[in-house]
């Protein structure tokens, strides 16, 4: 067997002389050991052939050697949403994609709803391989495109945690490939509200945010008016990016003695031509904040001239947090 490392070892070195780096010349290598290929892994700057076969059988590397996972785990199975973005420190982030992460028996794909992908088409989210551990030890691979209009997707390996709520691969010697996930929340059970109470009256400043973001940390500002315990928004102070500012004249809600809270909110909150829905929102004075959900998302079709349900979007969760104003 070292003799063959040994003949392959030049084999890449020819390779390289030439200028052959492709990872379709994988195939020679199948008989190293994953140690073999991790020796290559610790140079400055590791062939790409060597990157592509150690990405492919889910394996990763420290100082020459494997490092060690544990087995696939159903501990954390479920849906995640995830953010996929590149980073280059000096240039900053910019996001790439979007979707949805399904955890079956510790495996790990993309779903087939709710895709986005700005540098490839969205069939590349299929290459997705992945597993998990029962520490929360994530492993993948996937072939990604990093460029906007040049390029082609590579494998890429990625790795990370759940604690980290995130991996992260290399895609070249410029960007890192950035995944960030989140777990789809159940909303809570809405609590019964009572009668309409007075005893928050008042004015409450809030902003608007959805989970996952869309690119922006919130998405409006406004101010809540409680009188006799029905709430509605002021019409100053208004900023709405999503929806026409006059959205905000469909808020209605109300607010019980223990501080309960049920409303309702005509509104897009995304950056994309879809249409308005009335959103259920429920929360507490405890909690300083009101929470409800904008799915079965339906996008403008240009050809029928209509909205229609559109499954490249997963569903948003739209969160008011408010706080009471003094003065």
């Amino acid at each position: 067997m070292n003799s063959i490392f040994q003949i392959n070892k030049m084999l890449i070195l020819v390779l390289l002389s030439i200028g052959v780096t492709s990872p379709s010349f994988a195939g020679l290598f199948d008989d190293w050991t994953d140690n073999q290929l991790c020796e290559w892994m610790d140079q400055p700057s590791p062939p790409r052939i060597i990157e592509a076969l150690v990405s492919k059988r889910l394996i990763s590397c420290s100082n020459g050697v494997v490092k060690q996972w544990g087995e696939a785990s159903n501990v954390l199975d479920g849906s995640y949403s995830f953010t996929l973005s590149r980073l280059n420190p000096s240039k900053g982030s910019r996001d790439l994609g979007r979707g949805v992460l399904e955890i079956l028996d510790g495996k790990i794909s993309v779903a087939k709803e709710s895709r986005w992908l700005d540098t490839s088409s969205t069939k590349y989210y299929d290459t997705f391989k992945g597993q998990i551990d029962k520490e929360g030890n994530i492993i993948a691979s996937f072939e990604v495109n990093a460029l906007h209009g040049k390029g082609s997707p590579r494998l890429v390996g990625f790795s990370g945690s759940m604690d980290e709520h995130q991996i992260k691969g290399k895609f070249d010697d410029y960007f890192e490939m950035v995944i960030k996930i989140k777990p789809f929340k159940p909303l809570e059970p809405v609590k019964k509200v009572g009668e309409a109470a007075n005893s928050f009256d008042g004015s409450y400043a809030f902003i608007i945010r959805t989970e996952p973001t869309d690119g922006e940390k919130n998405i409006g500002t406004a101010q809540l008016i409680i009188k006799d315990g029905k709430i509605s928004v002021a019409r100053k102070y208004r900023y709405l990016l999503t929806s026409a500012i006059s959205s905000y004249d469909t808020f209605e809600g109300v607010i019980d003695k223990e501080g309960n809270i049920k409303a309702s909110f005509e509104l897009n909150p995304i950056r994309h031509m879809v249409e308005p829905k009335n959103i259920k929102l429920s929360g507490s004075m405890d909690s300083l904040q009101l929470r409800g959900r904008f799915d079965e998302i339906k996008s403008w079709d240009n050809n029928t001239k209509e909205y229609v349900l559109d499954e490249n979007f997963y569903p948003y969760d739209v969160i008011i947090d408010f706080k009471k104003e003094n003065y």
